[in-house]
């Protein structure tokens, strides 16, 4: 068995003890490699005192779009062709891209095309690029600019740039003893240097950017520019030091 961690969960039975609608909100394929935070994402798509959203969460660890080797070529675009409907997903939710920074900006503007592809017609699919660290730093930089630039070509992808938003919010925001604090940008990643794996900090952040950006979506605020929404990563994370276990 290779080695990954998969977890899907459609958990809705908690939200309608709790007077929640427990219909869904909308239906969200959430798929990355290592870095996505599957229990983090869970949460925040979750906490909401009017209607949750149904979420599938994939974790698939080292896998990039051009670095599948250990999967089998094209292992994530095949996953989201066949994964997508079978879910009847409203949005494809990911931020593939760092794993592939050693291959260059040239090979993951190939494998792009042929991953939004395989996105049924009319799903939306909300990207966030990864943050631009580690020793490949300027190529996953790159890769974050060949996802701005394929957006002026694809109406239903919203690009949220990371990085940038990290920049606007001034740190990286966590829960802390009296609220949400907000800590140096370095303080998100564990050994920066070398591999980038987010720390507990960079998971909370990721996965809340994740429920603002969705939320703003299905508000009819799709493609919105995202720096408009960078304020509102503070009080999102601030709402789950309230909601209940």
């Amino acid at each position: 068995m290779r080695n990954r961690l998969l977890v899907v969960v459609v958990l809705l039975g908690l939200v309608a003890a709790l007077g929640c609608d427990p219909k869904p909100r909308a239906n969200l394929l959430l798929i990355g490699d290592s870095n996505w935070p599957p229990t983090e994402l869970v949460q925040t798509t979750h906490w909401v005192a009017e209607q949750p959203y149904l979420t599938a969460v994939e974790s698939w660890t080292g896998l990039g779009l051009v670095n599948d080797d250990a999967y089998g070529d094209g292992f994530a675009r095949e996953r989201v062709r066949n994964t997508a409907p079978a879910f009847a997903a409203d949005y494809v939710v990911t931020n593939f891209g760092v794993n592939d920074g050693p291959a260059g900006a040239a090979a993951f503007e190939a494998e792009l095309d042929a991953f939004l592809d395989a996105v049924p017609a009319g799903t939306r699919v909300i990207w966030i690029t990864p943050a631009a660290i580690g020793p490949a730093a300027t190529e996953v930089a790159a890769i974050g600019d060949v996802l701005v630039a394929a957006q002026a070509e694809r109406p239903d992808l919203w690009v949220i740039p990371f990085d940038a938003i990290l920049a606007a919010v001034g740190g990286c925001p966590a829960l802390g003893g009296a609220g949400v604090v907000v800590l140096p940008i370095d303080a998100c990643f564990v050994d920066a240097a070398t591999n980038g794996h987010l720390t507990s900090h960079g998971h909370l952040v990721l996965a809340t950017l994740v429920r603002v950006y969705v939320d703003a979506a299905e508000g009819g605020r799709f493609r919105e520019d995202p720096m408009v929404l960078a304020n509102e990563i503070i009080s999102a994370i601030q709402l789950q030091d309230t909601a209940p276990a």
